[in-house]
């Protein structure tokens, strides 16, 4: 066998098989609710005093924010598109996690949408989430690491779509200091936290697809 005896061939594969493999690795992590509102201070909140019917909100206080959208407006590729530039941005961005959280003190997936079997992408979306244990009653962060953006963005933005109690999510890089927002009619929200960030996107964002929706009381890029 080219010079390699049996038992040398067992012990490489033996090796082959105790071996890491990158797949393998944990990329999507959970992160309770409390922890996530001490150790991510720049994420939205906001809840509601049900005895006074009174709103209590915080928005960290920001550099900059743009309102950006795809330059070329597909709806039957919209969700795959908007996943692949969000992807490509954070990656020129040289940002290799994301924090994923909701500001009202909510489950990800809500019952009626985790029983509904009538949009086959919903399904998909729900189904990855119940894989994923990104269910049930869990109400806290997701990391998402580099490697899992795109798939996650695609399930993110199609429950953006579907789910009209899933606008209260935004996500965050490790460093707190660029947080994004998706609309459900597919544009994005970005604000920046301080100027080094607001150089970086402003060089970056023109790489990429993304162009300003002109927005009102937003930046321009």
């Amino acid at each position: 066998m080219c010079g390699i005896n049996v038992i040398e061939v067992s012990y490489i594969h033996m090796l082959c098989v105790m071996l890491p493999t990158h797949q393998s690795k944990k990329m999507i992590k959970k992160i309770t609710r409390d922890i996530s509102i001490i150790k991510y201070r720049n994420f939205p909140l906001w809840e509601v005093d049900e005895e006074t019917d009174t709103e209590y909100s915080h928005f960290p206080k920001t550099h900059s924010h743009y309102w950006v959208k795809l330059s070329e407006e597909d709806d039957d590729r919209i969700v795959e598109n908007l996943a692949s530039e969000l992807s490509k941005l954070y990656d020129l961005l040289g940002i290799d996690e994301l924090i994923f959280f909701s500001s009202h003190n909510m489950r990800w997936i809500s019952k009626y949408t985790a029983k509904r079997n009538d949009y086959r992408p919903l399904i998909k979306a729900t189904s990855y989430f119940d894989k994923n244990k990104l269910n049930g009653k869990f109400n806290g962060a997701i990391k998402i690491d580099k490697i899992n953006f795109q798939e996650f963005f695609k399930h993110f933005i199609v429950l953006t779509n579907c789910d009209s109690g899933f606008f209260h999510n935004h996500f965050l890089n490790e460093k707190q200091d660029i947080l994004g927002y998706v609309h459900y009619s597919g544009e994005v929200q970005f604000s920046i936290l301080n100027q080094e960030m607001n150089e970086r996107f402003l060089e970056k964002i023109q790489t990429t697809n993304f162009v300003d929706t002109m927005r009102e009381n937003s930046n321009r890029i």
